[in-house]
């Protein structure tokens, strides 16, 4: 009786320390999977950053054209003239 509770105490110990192992793989699995979509998130934003600098010296540039654009149009020649020389 007592050899039975033995044995039934070590097979619960065992199947413990087996579901204890599992899990702590499933951890390091899931630290590994951070630590990749941490650098894929940094790289992200980096990328963010710059397309944000692109596209507000763009539209800088845009506005600075369609400002020049606009004082060209009133005399209609002005850039012909420029292209052609006096």
């Amino acid at each position: 009786m007592l050899e039975n509770r033995l044995e039934r105490a070590y097979i619960k110990f065992n199947q413990s320390i087996t579901h204890n192992k599992e899990l702590r793989e499933q951890i390091n699995n899931l630290r590994r999977e951070r630590i990749m979509f941490e650098s894929i998130h940094s790289n992200l934003e980096r990328e963010l950053v710059k397309v944000k600098k692109d596209m507000a010296e763009t539209i800088q540039l845009a506005n600075q054209v369609g400002r020049q654009g606009a004082r060209c149009l009133p005399g209609c020649g002005c850039v012909s003239k420029q292209q052609h020389g006096p």
